[in-house]
């Protein structure tokens, strides 16, 4: 008859015990490191460092809520440890890694103001990449991409002398005939391209073609595209932004009869980077003749 009152006080016992333990840590304490780990997410602490901090709060809450494992407060003692080895490492590397780059960012801007087109858009694009880590406050990857960038700029101002020096010898119109005959195939063409570049960095392309392809059909079309170009050393980049379609009729041969077809001409607007192109110095050389 005294078993049974023993056994239900012993487990009372274990009860309170449990119950001592997950009360030992409050909903506050938890609340205040989840509110330290967003202050130090929002300083800039990267998650490799944050994340065992953050695997301790679930443990904290399966310990209160569950038992077993560490108690709650183990489990908390060891987050704020962590959390306070977290920052004490990014303030560290910070003193060390801010003032190199911002001594290096400080740099750029009068190293890239002789650059103009292609070479400034690919200065501007990195140092935007490093500018969005620096006011992250992600300074190992801040570094890195300044490191990047210093290395980048002597190249892109090389290019940015070549393009100067290929504009000069550029700027004139330029044409390509290219007569295809073939007597397996009848083909008896003549298709001819003309790159006109301006002083003030417009461009005119007309693309031509005219006489039989092959045996069943024979083709007249014209089309005229202008737009703008930007030079990449010595390579032309070119921004076709309007077409005319000065004529365009076409013969199919049917029996022995050629059945003439002409299509509409027009001028429209072309949409972004539809026929966009480039053109190297070297290729309108061989391939082309400069009038």
């Amino acid at each position: 008859m005294r078993i049974f009152p023993n056994v239900c006080l012993a487990v009372f016992a274990v009860a309170l015990c449990m119950v001592s333990i997950g009360c030992g840590v409050s909903q506050k304490k938890t609340d205040d490191v989840k509110a330290r780990i967003k202050m130090l997410e929002q300083k800039g602490v990267p998650d490799s460092l944050l994340s065992d901090a953050k695997v301790l709060l679930i443990q904290i809450q399966s310990s209160k809520q569950y038992g077993g494992g560490a108690s709650p407060q183990k489990l908390l003692d060891s987050a704020v440890k962590t959390l306070a080895f977290a920052e004490a490492s990014f303030n560290a590397t910070t003193k060390q890694l801010q003032p190199y780059v911002d001594s290096l960012r400080k740099t750029f801007a009068a190293r890239t103001a002789g650059l103009t087109g292609p070479q400034l858009r690919v200065a501007d694009s990195l140092i935007a990449l490093a500018d969005s880590n620096i006011k992250a406050s992600q300074w190992p990857e801040a570094k890195e991409k300044c490191v990047l960038i210093d290395g980048a700029l002597p190249a892109l101002l090389a290019d940015e002398k070549k393009a100067a020096e290929t504009k000069v010898k550029l700027i004139g119109t330029w044409t390509m005939t290219h007569v295809n005959k073939d007597k397996e195939t009848h083909a008896n063409s003549v298709e001819k391209t003309t790159y006109t570049f301006s002083k003030d960095g417009k461009v005119d392309c007309v693309e031509e073609k005219k006489g039989q392809t092959n045996e069943n059909f024979k083709e007249d079309w014209k089309f005229q595209s202008t737009g703008t170009f930007a030079l990449r050393a010595d390579t032309a980049l070119i921004n076709l932004t309007r077409e005319k379609c000065l004529k365009q009729t076409y013969w199919n041969l049917k029996g022995n009869e050629w059945i003439k077809s002409d299509k509409p001409t027009y001028d429209s607007l072309l949409a972004s980077g539809k026929k966009d192109r480039f053109v190297a110095f070297n290729d309108l050389k061989t391939n082309f003749k400069k009038h």
